[in-house]
């Protein structure tokens, strides 16, 4: 079996603004100016086995989701396509579809989950509170089950690693993810995926939608 540093990004879509990228679980997005590999690097590195031009402007995510969480990515091939995809999810008129498979069962089949978040000290774990404390913002999510530990996820908020920290909260944290059961140990990977992305293409004015061949 491939380590995650040995897979390559698999490109769902290429256009001449912008790429989605169906990221493996255990590769964080980027890794900025450091030499450990990521999902930029290795998606430049494919751009340029292809043929593909890179600007000197480069590719940059317009997203990031966790580095043990596997799915959807979009990169923007040049400035323009960054601002105007970007304001798409300032507006939040992008819009996330998570699936998430979970140890208990959440009470209801369906229903919005509504707490307040803020990062530890050491910036390393999200902490979800019932009501508003010091430092912390409102999150939200609305969920539907699947089956009995399958569950869709739609975001309202995107705060860091909110959906683990809210399930864990409620009592029913995500398969794998032993930072939030209790272990307090990073996981490789988590039975988590960012399945589905819908947003604007601005230049055709087209509602595109993919989603992910990942499976839990």
């Amino acid at each position: 079996m491939k380590t995650y540093q040995e897979k390559i990004p698999f490109i769902i879509d290429i256009t001449s603004d912008y790429i989605v990228v169906d990221k493996p679980g255990g590769l964080v997005v980027d890794s900025g100016q450091t030499d450990h590999p990521s999902l930029t690097k290795k998606l430049e590195n494919v751009l340029k086995s292809r043929g593909e031009r890179i600007s000197k402007w480069g590719i940059h995510p317009l997203h990031f989701i966790d580095r043990a969480v596997a799915g959807l990515v979009i990169y923007a091939r040049k400035k323009s396509a960054f601002t105007s995809l970007q304001a798409q999810f300032l507006d939040r008129s992008i819009t996330k579809v998570y699936l998430a498979k979970i140890v208990h069962p959440l009470r209801s089949s369906e229903g919005s989950m509504v707490h307040y978040h803020r990062r530890s000290s050491d910036g390393k774990v999200a902490q979800i509170f019932d009501n508003k404390v010091e430092h912390s913002k409102r999150v939200d999510l609305r969920y539907r089950r699947l089956d009995n530990h399958t569950y869709e996820i739609l975001l309202g908020s995107g705060k860091y690693h909110q959906i683990r920290a809210q399930l864990s909260h409620e009592g029913s944290p995500i398969v794998g993810d032993t930072l939030y059961d209790g272990s307090n140990h990073p996981p490789e990977s988590i039975a988590l995926i960012c399945h589905q992305l819908t947003f604007v293409d601005d230049k055709t004015g087209e509602r595109k939608s993919y989603t992910s061949n990942h499976s839990l």
